[in-house]
């Protein structure tokens, strides 16, 4: 049997970065998992805002777009039906102690 030609490349695992997944249990009983966000979430989170800016509007979009409740993703609307001690939770493990960003300049 002639091999010339072909060549088996095994992709190198080990130099993949590991997504930590971070696992947090919901007052209402519900389980949350949270991943590490992107650039493209902040992007997202942005577009889905729209204008005028709305910090609180844009925070829900950035905690739909990086977690699932239950294994489910959520969107924005339904990150508005959760209960307060499950948003409160999330909104403190998503945004931590980072402020919210401003307007987008040019905006009202």
């Amino acid at each position: 049997m002639n091999n010339a030609g072909i060549k088996i490349e095994i992709p190198d695992t080990a130099a993949a970065p590991v997504e930590e997944i971070r696992t947090v249990p919901l007052p209402s009983g519900a389980v949350a998992t949270i991943r590490p966000g992107k650039g493209k979430d902040i992007r997202l989170a942005l577009m889905a805002v729209g204008t005028p800016f709305d910090t609180g509007r844009y925070r829900f979009a950035l905690l739909a777009r990086k977690v699932k409740i239950d294994g489910k993703q959520l969107t924005m609307e339904e990150v508005d039906e959760l209960p307060e001690g499950d948003v409160e939770t999330l909104m403190v493990e998503v945004n931590g102690e980072r402020p919210s960003p401003t307007a987008p300049a040019g905006s009202a």
